[in-house]
């Protein structure tokens, strides 16, 4: 479920800034749908808007799906 996949994002965000690292969110939506998204989940970590789908291809090797981790 999409609540259980957001503990789980919170989880591993927990987990990641622990090491050192900083976490981001990767879309091809919007700034502003990102914004409002980030505002009603209450996410902590950078959401980045690729609408192009630029990097998401570079890092997924897919321009038609993203892949999620």
């Amino acid at each position: 479920s999409q609540r259980r996949q957001n503990r789980q994002s919170l989880h591993e965000y927990d987990e990641w800034t622990k090491l050192g690292f900083t976490v981001f969110g990767l879309s091809n939506d919007s700034q502003t749908s990102l914004k409002n998204w980030k505002e009603k989940k209450g996410f902590q970590y950078h959401l980045l808007s690729d609408p192009k789908r630029d990097l998401i291809v570079t890092l997924t090797g897919s321009n038609t799906q993203t892949r999620r981790r």
